[in-house]
């Protein structure tokens, strides 16, 4: 498979067992909230983080690496640009993180039948990562179509990622001119109705490692 390279490692730390490995990816121990730790790293003589997460129950994270299918989510998706690359990682990691049972395909298998929604507005602002995924910048920007100032829409987007009630309302209220509202391009281009920023970080790591 294209997307198979030995360096490239998706595993579970225990930042105590494996408190070198985990020092050298994150650095102070202090910043770990969790024992156990979700890691993707490409190896090396300086080994270099993709992305993470600590959680409190080893099986979770254990039942996730071992059934890992991201060399299939790249190889459907064929990332090209760093846009690419980011949509490809957060849409990965959001699914590893908010699936229940190891559902993390059927997450995936969600977004991917999205396409273009036939707004101009919308299409537009989600071009970067291929009208699947929503950022948080993009919100931002969706948002602020409807004549939202600054601050009313930082709140907004805080509101949305803590699940306000009130958030869901008045997204439901601002209309595009397909008749979509700003809730449905939310629910349908987000995993876990979670909206994060680009890890552009991350994506810069895998797309030198696959060039």
């Amino acid at each position: 498979m294209k997307y198979q390279n030995a360096r490239l490692k998706e595993c579970k730390l225990d930042a105590m067992d494996d408190a070198k490995t985990v020092q050298i990816l994150f650095g102070s121990m202090t910043e770990m909230h969790a024992r156990y730790i979700y890691a993707l790293y490409v190896d090396g003589d300086e080994p270099k983080l993709i992305e993470s997460g600590c959680c409190a129950d080893e099986e979770f994270i254990r039942a996730r690496v071992e059934k890992s299918w991201l060399p299939a989510w790249l190889e459907f998706l064929q990332p090209d640009s760093i846009w690419d690359w980011a949509m490809a990682l957060d849409s990965y990691y959001l699914a590893w993180m908010t699936s229940q049972d190891g559902n993390e395909e059927e997450c995936l298998k969600k977004i991917s039948t999205i396409g273009a929604t036939d707004d101009p507005v919308v299409d537009a602002i989600l071009q970067d990562s291929r009208n699947l995924l929503l950022w948080a910048h993009q919100l931002e920007n969706l948002y602020r179509a409807f004549g939202a100032g600054p601050d009313d829409i930082t709140k907004f987007r805080k509101n949305i990622n803590q699940r306000e009630s009130e958030a869901y309302a008045e997204a439901n209220l601002c209309f595009f001119s397909n008749g979509l509202s700003l809730y449905d391009v939310i629910r349908e281009h987000t995993i876990g109705e979670l909206v994060v920023l680009p890890n552009l970080k991350g994506a810069k790591l895998l797309y030198s490692l696959f060039r």
